[in-house]
């Protein structure tokens, strides 16, 4: 999808040494990169000087050597119209390092806005005069209240803060932003980076914060951007001063007593300034690194009535630097645009797409220092190709629809940006409070009182000065609601949200963007909101006979519904079904649904916010009644204790051999094998009769049955020895009973894997798309007591009209995709809301209570609707149940549609029913759904949806999910289960998924690169290690040594052909590093003279903790050598620089901290010869790729597969 860039959008990165710092951006519509540096290089400081060893341009040097190691920007250099061009800016020099400041807005020019900016466009440290707002709450300057939830609702849109909210401060750390008036977009540029909000936009600030601190170089700065000054109209011309250096760049020192605010100890302007910074962040702020540019919290007590509460003191330019970037709307962090990717190397992402994967040589993770032009190349290249990756990955189609979908949204809410207007938020607060004192218990007297405290808030209002009504500023935010949004420049909300906010942000800032919402005191079953149901009832009054006059008590009408089965079917003196009684033919429902019952009966009436705990507020719940917060619950602990897995029942009582696993979250469900249990059941109970046979009858002991050889036991011999365990005091009959479930300590009860069953068949799935969003609206999660309409509420209605529109026009058409893009954005704040209600963050919309409520209850309406089907049907059941639906087999369409709304319609619900014509689950999270884009008569089966494990990739490597194999694995098996007989109960057929995999290998020999490219990213196997965990990739090769590595495609005859040597005495076992991120294929063995296989085979050299007492240990039985390195381990660390292993003694082992270590890829067959193939896949020769083709080794392939599918997807138990 194109982006149209505007001549100032630019991406950029950068990369810090302790004697080199680059920043590069490229600018797209110019096809120009910048590349900022600070070089303490010896022999290269400054890149416009000659080569000190060639007397040639290092900058012309440096960028000749890029070039050739990156063939996008080769091309880009080509364009005859714009030619690349690469500039280098030197920071030392003082109009580079002025010019770096006004990039990054630190210096804006007379035409910026004039709302933030100082009127000279000059930097000035921190004064009074930016401080008037700062003093509401605390007199210290640009202080953050930190500890309180009141305060922390403050900060969604504080207007007490300094910061973007007001033109009456000067604050000279805040860039142009792109609600200022007049913005121009072609003007003032977006600038992007790949997780650049976390680390390189940190760096930068830090660097800058202390560069505008420094008395010397603010001055100097200012003087070069006024407009006036000699200094700016001649770039290269200094005056002489003792700060600079003989060539004219820039001094600023970095000694503690010279500059009190640089407390590294080293020069401002120097590499290792930077690489002090980027080490503090990866040692003491990796998760959260802008943390970094905060004070410590002053734990000084606001007053002597709050003594736990403290300020975060945020005093200093470098966080108001970051502050004002994040505010701008201008630095796009693209990593953001893909939420479930965001923490995905940048390198994978290109792996995955078929790019070509840049790794320097040179230098490495552990590489901390640069030597010479070939490493400083080496870097700058790289750098500038994580630059063009980052394009490459931002004009993906699902960043585009991201961004999109992000831009209308902030155009379509303004409470997203803008802060609420002052005079009808307090408006509203007032006469809420005056209605609350009427409707008081209180007498006439202390009516008048309580009127008379808030008559000021009524003179406030009707002066309409907004310094008066500001006074009751924290009044009016509590009763704001998001139609108060005020879209004025100089109205910005304390942190407007930018075009890469997480969707749990933009529903929370939606739904509540001034106050946070008031969660219920505790857990409750009433559904559903009395004030939605009025609502329900007037728009259908079709169906006033079938829907509930007032809200009901989920739990107790589903218990009571249960009753009514068993009496309808006469089941109520049955035993319930579980383990015990599973060979019974008959169960009660209501005994069966017991255990669930009294768990979530024990839930009820208790706190599940942590930010409730302890509370003694009053607050209301869903029937709109004050009551006091709940005492809190260990709800998982409880969970873990209980088996809340029911079956499902038929009509006479039978299971139907399929269960529903409650929980506080999601339902899920399962097939299982219910004969094998039953016969399983039926061997142990014959075995037990044995064993009392022996131990009654007998009166034998388990230790006297060891001594019996034999036991004539009604006609057949037995051996006693097979009934007993143990021996001598220790000897103890044996108890076999086979267990349905079973409990990992720390967890709850699961299906024992034993009865494992992979569901195959027609279903009619009972699709659930929209559930949640459903449940929330008729529930009235999202409408406070106090408001006059739902907003959540009302954008569930609005997409369902939206998709209902859908249906009038041609799918991909102009309408049809216009209002496509609307109700996917409808769609992605309505299924936000669960997520972000039931968070273990702070956000404005967490509510716990009323959330994990509204799962528990459509837990209990999923189960009730499976189960009325299962009794409707005769052989119906629930093969599958889960979040998004039930899908249930041997049940005819109208009986299914009758008894659906039979169910579903009293309780206010709408489940529609689709057929599927085969559905292949091995549980609630993997499956393949076949739909029928045929008519009845001449059905034509259409494989439409793959989840799971080993199917996510079906259609190839995308960027929605990361797979740990190669995709072809996931295309066969999606393909095999959707279009093969019986595919999981047969045996599986070989020479199918040959075909399957050989039509995709053909694709590699076509002429189109497009089909081509597709095709390979199939067959490719994307590894990326973690050189911060100490994982190095590597080949171990058994070759010749003159013949270093086999390389199938190589242009040089003798490195194509199979390996010769004299003899076996010339073969050696090398290892040789290869890249972290790498493309991998399996390629067919090379044979030598002999006919022998030799292989270049992956593998991961590693370390793992050995605790000091298993060295003393082997220390004490002199059995050292058992600790003895690998010496490929060892070549490999010390490869990439890693010391940690060889640093130890030097005597081949390791100290008792760490041992080197080998391990397989996992899913890798063993010495599997493999082909790395980092060049872009769309860049590789029709040759070179029918090369490929003809070696790929396609029985490792379909080994794979087999592996693959007998662990997951067969039911044969041999």
């Amino acid at each position: 999808m194109a982006y149209d860039y505007q001549p100032h959008d630019n991406i950029f990165d950068i990369e810090s040494m302790t004697n080199l710092y680059v920043d590069t951006h490229y600018y797209p519509a110019q096809n120009l990169a910048i590349i900022y540096y600070l070089s303490d290089v010896e022999g290269y400081h400054d890149f416009d000087k000659a080569d000190p060893k060639t007397h040639q341009s290092i900058s012309l040097e440096i960028s000749k050597k890029i070039l050739q190691c990156n063939k996008s920007l080769r091309e880009l250099a080509k364009d005859k119209d714009n030619p690349l061009g690469i500039r280098f800016r030197n920071l030392r020099r003082p109009m580079n390092l002025a010019k770096y400041c006004h990039f990054w807005g630190l210096t804006p020019t007379r035409n910026s806005s004039l709302n933030y900016m100082n009127a000279k466009g000059q930097i000035h440290p921190v004064t009074d005069r930016s401080l008037n707002y700062a003093r509401k709450h605390n007199s210290r300057p640009h202080a953050k209240w930190v500890s309180e939830n009141a305060y922390n609702n403050a900060l969604l849109s504080g207007k007490e803060y300094s910061g973007a909210n007001s033109c009456n401060m000067v604050t000279p750390y805040y860039t142009v932003k792109r609600t200022d008036p007049k913005y121009d977009k072609k003007k003032y540029g977006i600038t992007m980076g790949f997780n650049s909000d976390n680390y390189d936009l940190t760096m930068i600030a830090a660097f800058l914060g202390h560069v505008v601190h420094n008395t010397y170089a603010r001055n100097y700065i200012n003087e070069l951007c006024n407009k006036n000054s000699q200094l700016a109209k001649d770039e290269w011309s200094y005056p002489s001063d003792s700060r600079l250096n003989h060539d004219r760049t820039l001094l600023l020192d970095g000694q503690k007593e010279k500059d009190p605010k640089n407390l590294t100890g080293y020069p401002i302007l120097s590499p290792e300034f930077f690489r002090h910074f980027n080490n503090e962040l990866f040692t003491t702020y990796k998760r959260s690194m802008p943390q970094l540019l905060q004070h410590q919290p002053d734990l000084q007590p606001r007053d002597e009535a709050d003594s736990k509460s403290f300020f975060k003191q945020i005093d200093n330019p470098a966080y108001y630097i970051y502050k004002g970037w994040m505010t701008s709307n201008r630095y796009l962090d693209v990593a953001n645009l893909n939420e479930h990717m965001k923490f995905v190397p940048l390198k994978r992402i290109a792996a995955m797409e078929g790019w070509q994967i840049l790794e320097s040589k040179n230098v490495t993770a552990n590489t901390t220092e640069i030597h010479g032009i070939v490493q400083i190349a080496d870097l700058i290249g790289y750098n500038n190709s994580d630059v063009q990756v980052t394009k490459q990955v931002f004009e993906l189609a699902q960043y585009q629809d991201a961004l999109t979908l992000r831009r209308i949204m902030l155009k379509k809410f303004p409470q997203l940006t803008y802060n609420f207007k002052l005079k009808p938020a307090l408006t509203r607060y007032y006469k809420r409070t005056i209605k609350h004192i009427d409707k008081g218990n209180l007498n006439p007297v202390e009516k008048i009182n309580a009127k008379n405290k808030i008559s000021g808030i009524k003179e406030a209002i009707h002066s309409n000065k907004s310094s008066k009504m500001y006074k009751y500023y924290q009044k009016a935010r509590s009763a704001a609601d998001p139609q108060d949004a005020d879209p004025r420049p100089d109205n910005l909300r304390f942190s407007p949200l930018t075009d890469d906010a997480t969707s749990a942000k933009l529903i929370s800032n939606v739904i509540a963007p001034y106050h946070s919402m008031e969660d219920w005191p505790d857990i409750e079953f009433w559904f559903p909101d009395p004030r939605a149901l009025k609502i329900f009832r007037a728009k259908h009054p079709e169906m006033l006979d079938i829907l509930p006059k007032k809200p009901f008590d989920v739990l107790d009408d589903t218990m009571n519904w249960a009753k009514k089965v068993d009496k309808k079917y006469g089941l109520s003196d049955l035993p319930p079904a579980n383990e015990d009684t599973i060979l019974h033919d008959g169960h009660s429902l209501a005994k069966t649904f017991q255990p669930i019952y009294d768990l979530y009966r024990e839930v009820e009436g208790h706190n599940a916010n942590d930010t409730l705990k302890g509370s003694k507020k009053k607050l209301y719940n869903v029937l709109g009644k004050l009551e006091t917060v709940g005492p809190s619950l260990d709800m998982t602990d409880l969970l873990h204790h209980t088996n809340a897995n029911i079956p499902y029942l038929h009509r006479d009582g039978n299971e139907t051999g399929t269960i529903a696993t409650f929980s506080y979250g999601g339902i899920h469900g399962v097939e299982f094998k219910l004969h094998k249990y039953i016969n399983d059941y039926k061997k142990y109970v014959k075995k037990q009769k044995q064993i009392d046979y022996f131990r009654n009858t007998l009166k034998l002991t388990p230790q006297l049955a060891k001594q019996r050889p034999f036991i004539n036991y009604h006609g057949t011999p037995l051996n006693p020895k097979d009934f007993v365990k143990g021996s001598g005091k220790n000897a103890k009959w044996k108890n076999d009973k086979p267990l349905l479930y079973k409990h990992p300590s720390g967890s709850s009860y699961i299906l024992n894997d034993d009865y494992d069953y992979v569901s195959v068949g027609a279903v009619r799935h009972e699709d659930f798309s929209g559930y949640y969003p459903m449940l929330i609206s008729r529930e009235g999660i999202m409408w406070p007591h106090d408001e006059p309409k739902d907003t959540y509420h009302q954008i569930y209605v609005e997409r369902l009209h939206l998709k209902h529109q859908l249906k009038k026009y041609t799918k991909n058409s102009h309408p049809w995709n216009v209002i496509n893009i609307k109700q996917l954005l409808r769609k992605l704040l309505l299924n936000s809301a669960s997520g972000a209600g039931d968070a273990k963050f702070f956000n404005s919309i967490r509510m716990n209570n009323k959330i994990i409520s509204m799962r528990m209850m459509g837990q209990l309406f999923t189960w009730r609707m499976g189960q009325a089907e299962c009794l409707a049907g005769m052989n119906a059941k629930v093969t599958s149940t889960n979040t998004d639906g039930e899908y249930l087999q041997n049940i005819p369409g109208p009986v299914n549609d009758k008894t659906l709304q039979e169910t579903v319609a009293p309780l206010t619900l709408f489940i529609s029913p689709v057929p599927l014509v085969r559905f292949v689950s091995k549980d609630a999270n993997n499956r393949a759904e076949v739909e029928n884009h045929g008519t009845e008569q001449q059905p034509k089966p259409v494989l439409a949806e793959a989840k799971g494990a080993t199917l996510n990739g079906w259609m190839g490597p995308s960027v929605t999910a990361t797979i740990s194999h190669p995709a072809i694995i996931d295309y066969a098996l999606a393909h095999y289960l959707a279009y093969q007989p019986d595919p999981c109960n047969s045996k599986f057929k070989t020479d199918v998924i040959y075909k399957l995999i050989e039509k995709k290998r053909q694709e590699l020999l076509s002429k189109d690169p497009a089909v081509r490219q597709d095709g390979m990213t199939f067959f490719q196997w994307v590894i990326a290690s973690n050189p911060d965990k100490h994982r190095y990739p590597y080949i171990r090769c058994e070759k010749q040594v003159e013949n270093p590595v086999y390389n199938p495609l190589s242009t040089k005859k003798e490195e194509r052909e199979p390996y010769v040597w004299k003899s076996d005495d010339d073969l050696k076992k090398t290892a040789i590093a290869i890249p972290h991120t790498n493309r991998l294929f399996l390629m067919k063995h090379p044979k030598n003279k002999k006919g022998q296989l030799i292989s270049n085979s992956l593998f991961l050299a590693s370390r793992q903790k050995v605790q000091e007492a298993t060295f003393r240990k082997l220390q004490d039985k002199g059995k050292l050598d058992q600790l003895k390195n690998d010496p490929d381990v060892i070549a490999i660390f010390d490869n990439w620089g890693d010391r940690s292993l060889s640093d130890n003694a030097g005597s081949g082992y390791s100290s008792y901290n760490y041992k080197g270590s080998i391990a397989k890829l996992p899913s890798m067959p063993v010495h599997q010869n493999v082909l790395i193939e980092d060049h872009a896949l769309n860049e590789i020769s029709l040759a070179r790729s029918k090369q490929i083709a003809q070696k790929l080794d396609m029985d490792a392939y379909v080994e794979m597969i087999a592996t693959k599918f007998h662990a997951s997807w067969d039911n044969n138990e041999d």
